[in-house]
């Protein structure tokens, strides 16, 4: 069992790996916008399907290869694979879902509207641990995560109320089946944390890492086999401008992922969620910067509400942390431990655990 203060410093890390990850996730929205131009148009779902193919099969072999270098090697790696095969197989269904859902919500949807709507996670991974690792849910964190749902409010404001719609800057941005991906995103990325989680406290030795490269091979395999089905390439058409937004946007995605599950061995995935919010603010900013498409005004307040929930979150969650220093030992009942520490079994099984 860790002392605070190595909890501390542990949480600390776990922070920071998170804030690098969101920093590499922000710019997938610009860079998907980027994309798209670069390509002879074959219909909007064609499209769709060949930035996707491309994008997520880049993506996924530099994260295979980043899981191959962390667990030390091929055949590590590979018993890591059969020490968790259901827990592996799960967290590769949802990163391909992941995959898919991302870059058709930035195709289909307004930018700024799809990243809020996917930052819903946090509400998912709390309650997903909540009933499948026993993980407590701190009245800041429940605050926070309602507040998050008023922000939302906030940004569908004008659709709620028309008379609104006078200050929007971008009305009507999207479709109905943009908002659907972006939903569906949402709850993909909470189920995928959750079974991170929950492989760390079950079947430590699993290869997790990997779930991140198949999960985008798989993605990229159904928007291939999807295209020939709509007797179109995924070949035909691309410019050089193609291949190089493509390469940074996989690069950017699979460094992101790599430094997401190490954060998950430190912090739990609510905190990782929360963190991953930055991403509401960051995303449309690097989308203005690179595209020049600026988001409409309520998405600018909503995002805002957020944001200032998630630094009043993580400053209390601090707090917390230094009151736990500073305190004695002995009058910690028990204390946060990452993921890579020893964690007893619960006395009471939830019926939700998952098994291999």
């Amino acid at each position: 069992m860790l002392a605070p203060s190595s909890q501390y410093a542990a949480r600390w890390r776990g922070n920071l790996l998170g804030l690098f990850a969101v920093l590499c996730f922000s710019p997938d929205a610009a860079l998907v916008q980027l994309i798209e131009p670069h390509r002879t148009p074959q219909g909007t779902v064609n499209a769709a399907l060949t930035i996707m193919c491309w994008k997520t099969g880049f993506s996924g072999v530099l994260n295979l290869i980043a899981a191959v270098v962390l667990d030390g090697g091929l055949r590590p790696l590979l018993d890591g694979l059969r020490s968790g095969p259901g827990h592996v197989l799960l967290a590769t269904l949802f990163q391909c879902t992941n995959q898919i859902g991302f870059t058709m919500s930035f195709l289909l949807a307004d930018p700024a509207i799809a990243l809020l709507l996917i930052s819903l996670n946090p509400l998912w991974a709390a309650l997903l641990g909540w009933l499948t690792l026993g993980e407590a849910l701190p009245c800041r964190t429940i605050v926070a995560l309602l507040v998050a749902l008023l922000s939302l409010a906030v940004v569908f404001f004008p659709e709620l109320v028309p008379s609104a719609g006078a200050i929007q800057s971008d009305p009507g941005a999207g479709s109905s089946v943009g908002t659907a991906f972006a939903l569906g995103t949402g709850l993909s990325v909470a189920l995928y944390i959750t079974v991170v989680r929950h492989a760390a406290t079950r079947c430590p030795k699993a290869s997790m890492s990997a779930s991140a490269g198949l999960g985008a091979l798989a993605a990229a395999l159904l928007a291939t086999a999807a295209t020939a089905l709509r007797d179109a390439s995924v070949l035909k058409g691309l410019d050089a401008k193609f291949w190089l937004y493509s390469g940074l946007d996989a690069l950017t995605v699979a460094v992101a992922y790599v430094l997401q599950n190490l954060a998950l061995r430190l912090i739990t995935g609510t905190e990782l969620a929360l963190i991953l919010l930055l991403q509401v603010a960051l995303g449309p900013l690097f989308v203005y910067l690179v595209v020049g498409v600026a988001p409409a005004f309520w998405t600018v307040l909503g995002g805002s509400l957020l944001l200032a929930v998630l630094a009043l979150n993580e400053l209390a969650g601090m707090r917390a942390e230094r009151a736990a220093v500073a305190t004695p030992p002995d009058a910690h009942a028990d204390y946060y431990e990452p993921i890579d520490a020893p964690i007893s079994a619960p006395t009471s099984p939830s019926k939700w655990a998952l098994a291999d």
